[in-house]
């Protein structure tokens, strides 16, 4: 097997973007976007392909460089079912990732997958940052929880990576429940500095 670099990304077999466990982008849509950006001159995207001594392809890798944080990012790396469990495909497509960061300045490669203990013994590590996610729904939710709530910053010159910011919050106004029957105070009740007769 050797690699190439595929000039455009709608090269990549289709089945190779189907099989991705979780994948997070519509296919139809990742082969518009990209060949966009590939006809505005994009370069920060790069689309390897592992083909065979008939330069058929039998897998495919998209990376993207990240010259701010000096990384090369593996958005996937997707080989025919035969492929798979193959090590030896690895020993060939790691260097070759390496070789193309070293050659751009770049310190790291990182790697978003759903199966981190599969590629460790190809030298990544689980990083010390953590992926979050949350649902345009689920941020919803939050607001609609939060709707009324005012919040002060104490002290926002003290705050670091290991103490973050403290938030003051204090709940909104909430609605009063009608009462059904009225109580008879022996003292006038006093609210919000508001004098009410009984």
């Amino acid at each position: 097997m050797n690699i190439i670099p595929l000039p455009d990304p709608r090269l990549v077999p289709r089945h190779l973007l189907e099989q991705i466990k979780d994948r997070m982008f519509d296919i139809d849509d990742w082969y518009k976007v990209m060949y966009s950006q590939r006809l505005e001159g994009d370069s920060s995207n790069i689309f390897l392909g592992i083909v065979d001594e008939d330069m058929k392809i039998h897998g495919a890798t998209w990376l993207s460089l990240d010259a701010l944080h000096k990384a090369i990012f593996i958005n996937f790396l997707s080989l025919d079912k035969s492929l798979q469990g193959n090590g030896k495909v690895f020993d060939v497509v790691i260097p070759y990732i390496a070789e193309i960061a070293e050659g751009l300045g770049l310190e790291r490669a990182l790697w978003m997958s759903t199966r981190p203990k599969a590629y460790s013994k190809y030298g990544f590590t689980p990083s010390k940052h953590v992926l979050l996610e949350m649902s345009l729904e689920e941020w919803k939710n939050v607001e609609r929880q939060n709707e009324g709530r005012q919040c002060s910053i104490a002290d926002p010159a003290a705050a670091t990576d290991s103490e973050p910011v403290k938030r003051a919050c204090t709940a909104g106004p909430t609605k009063q429940k009608p009462n059904s029957r009225r109580k008879r105070h022996s003292k006038p009740a006093v609210r919000t500095g508001v004098k009410l007769d009984s």
